[in-house]
């Protein structure tokens, strides 16, 4: 885990975003055709993805590229979309993955099963799918995604310092971006009254054990505002502060952190057994 955290919070900086990526060509593997090339701007995007278009354009797409590769029987799709900045890049990432069997293979923020490989780096979120199935689609798809990448070095993006606190890293895997209501819809519709009709962004880790099952979040609203119709939403309006967990429903408990008059740290959890102080590091140790 300690390489993983070194991988995902430290990784260099190497070059500035292009506006034109250099993808993966006929001639640079032997055998391979190109069947589908396809570009889509802005609102153009609902024309690929229908309806799951109004996700990416919440993060900040900005446009994607399709290829369709095929060699012999092995059919693979390559999707590189290109976002506002690198959270958007995660945030994308972060919402589209699930029960990978391999983190971080390619990069600082990667993803792969045996159908999909996931990659965020930089403005850029990948995503190879393997059509056929078996190995050699895998083996197709991870050598587009590693060629792609070697050929499109990014800017290193960092994760917010809270997310790097030690005592968070068994469940660093879990760190998900959210910027706006579909996303949380998506990944926690538990929590979309909470936020309807606010202006936020919204970092999350799910804190997983044998006795507690809650989400850690540091949020940050577009106006002070916002923050107050939040914390009366969630049922804990009292102190400016407040670290021990309240029971706001059946089985739900919720605590808070100021940090500034947008900024909160935000738990809710299973049971009172653990409290934001438990994860969240003292306020003069860390930059917000």
């Amino acid at each position: 885990m300690k390489q993983i955290s070194s991988l995902l919070f430290l990784f260099l900086s190497l070059s500035c975003f292009s506006q034109n990526p250099r993808f993966v060509a006929e001639a640079d593997i032997p055998g391979v055709r190109i069947t589908r090339h396809d570009s889509f701007a802005g609102q153009d995007l609902y024309s690929y993805l229908d309806n799951h278009a109004g996700l990416f354009l919440e993060y900040g797409f900005k446009k994607a590229w399709v290829f369709d590769y095929s060699k012999e029987n092995t059919k693979i799709t390559f999707e590189c979309y290109t976002m506002e900045d690198g959270a958007s890049a995660f945030g994308i990432y972060s919402v589209s993955v699930n029960r990978c069997m391999y983190w971080n293979s390619y990069s600082a923020f990667s993803c792969a099963t045996p159908y999909q490989i996931a990659v965020a780096t930089g403005p850029f979120f990948i995503n190879a799918v393997n059509n056929s199935g078996g190995q050699d689609g895998f083996g197709l798809c991870e050598q587009v995604v590693k060629m792609f990448l070697a050929a499109n070095p990014q800017e290193s993006w960092y994760a917010p310092p809270m997310a790097q606190e030690q005592r968070l890293s068994p469940f660093v895997n879990s760190l998900r971006y959210y910027d706006g209501s579909i996303g949380v819809s998506m990944g926690i519709p538990i929590w979309s009254d909470l936020f309807s009709n606010l202006q936020f962004n919204l970092f999350t880790i799910n804190i997983q054990s044998a006795s507690f099952a809650g989400v850690l979040g540091r949020i940050m609203f577009d106006d002070p505002g916002y923050l107050s119709i939040f914390l009366m939403r969630a049922g804990i309006s009292g102190p400016s502060t407040q670290l021990t967990p309240v029971q706001t429903s059946p089985g739900i408990w919720r605590s808070w952190l100021k940090i500034n008059d947008t900024k909160i740290v935000f738990l809710e959890g299973s049971s009172p057994s653990v409290k934001l102080d438990d994860y969240v590091p003292p306020m003069q140790s860390i930059t917000w």
